[in-house]
């Protein structure tokens, strides 16, 4: 990976161009602010230089999932295999042999128990440098001058940490001595969370590797993920439809709300739904327009006509003889002394 030649601002500035190739709008003054930002902090301190960058450039919550893969991708943890106390077991303890596939799943499950962050990113660069390349997984044995091919599936698949989660449980079961069902329910999703974190640091691990040999502008133009604004709801995955739900669910209720209102306030019929949902097909899905049914006659008049019958006594008043102005009835009415009907 090459250094930039303009040093830390100018690759500040590469970055910035990045967010803006990926939906993310960012102005001359966010690039100030995110400057300054990395002016006032640490660089050691990686996450304090994350979360203070996403303060400076970001506007919109839709967004963060964009920056995070492109701040990995610019900001990397550490360059080739990097260095770290936990180290991979070999078959015999021979350097460079074998993995001992069995030793990793355990130095994994301890892991997952405890629920170390820090140790499991490195351990997921470990795996990544030692089962990581395609063709060489669980053997540590590359081609001689080859270019390693880095795949997240080959290790995952040689560690397979989903199935760790009913030894897991059973050593915190142990430890905790807790048999309920709401506990065990507890324990096991707090499991899975952290093996799919696991799961995302070792494809981020990858990702960074890849990086490092075709550049970051390549990997990026496949690796970012769409805004969820920007997703076909009839394409997206779970993920996706679920963020995207997120962005409509309270512009779907404030409309909602807002027509609720009008509808109450204009004199007009009931909402058309199948009317409305065709307008709606050019607007992503929003009725931006609502349809009405249009009111049938005789059912009740704009104004008292001068040929309405007033209601005998004793007998109820026909409903074509309401007021819409007043809300009398024709007899008790004084509207039809009015030239014109009134208006919608």
């Amino acid at each position: 990976m090459k250094a930039p030649p303009h040093g830390l601002p100018g690759h500040l500035v590469d970055f910035v161009g990045a967010l803006r190739r990926h939906g993310v709008a960012v102005g001359p003054g966010e690039t100030v602010d995110a400057a300054q930002v990395m002016g006032a902090l640490d660089l050691v301190h990686r996450e304090h230089l994350r979360e203070g960058l996403a303060a400076a450039v970001l506007r919109r919550s839709g967004q963060r999932q964009a920056f995070d893969v492109l701040f990995d991708l610019y900001f990397p943890a550490a360059l080739g295999a990097g260095s770290g106390e936990v180290e991979v077991p070999r078959v015999d303890d021979v350097p460079e042999g074998p993995v001992d596939v069995d030793a990793l799943r355990d130095v994994l499950a301890d892991l997952l128990r405890d629920g170390d962050t820090a140790a499991l990113a490195e351990l997921a660069r470990a795996v990544v440098d030692a089962l990581g390349s395609a063709g060489a997984a669980g053997t540590g044995i590359r081609g001689v001058g080859a270019t390693p091919s880095w795949s997240a599936y080959e290790a995952l698949r040689v560690l397979s940490p989903e199935t760790l989660l009913a030894r897991i449980l059973d050593d915190l079961r142990a430890a905790e001595q807790d048999d309920t069902p709401f506990a065990d329910e507890v324990r096991r999703r707090e499991i899975r969370d952290r093996i799919a974190a696991f799961r995302k640091m070792v494809t981020d691990e990858v990702r960074r590797r890849v990086a490092e040999q075709r550049g970051r502008d390549q990997v990026a133009r496949t690796s970012v993920p769409k805004a969820a604004e920007q997703v076909e709801f009839l394409y997206g995955h779970a993920d996706q439809l679920a963020a995207l739900r997120r962005i409509v669910h309270p512009l779907a209720r404030r409309l909602a709300s807002r027509l609720a209102v009008r509808r109450r306030h204009a004199k007009r019929g009931a909402l058309d739904m199948r009317r409305t949902l065709r307008r709606s097909m050019s607007t992503g899905g929003v009725p931006m327009r609502p349809a009405y049914r249009t009111r049938r006659p005789g059912r009740r008049s704009w104004w008292c006509s001068a040929t309405c019958p007033a209601p005998s006594p004793g007998s109820a008043t026909s409903r074509c003889c309401w007021c819409r102005r007043c809300g009398s009835s024709s007899a008790r009415c004084a509207c039809s002394r009015s030239s014109s009907a009134p208006t919608r």
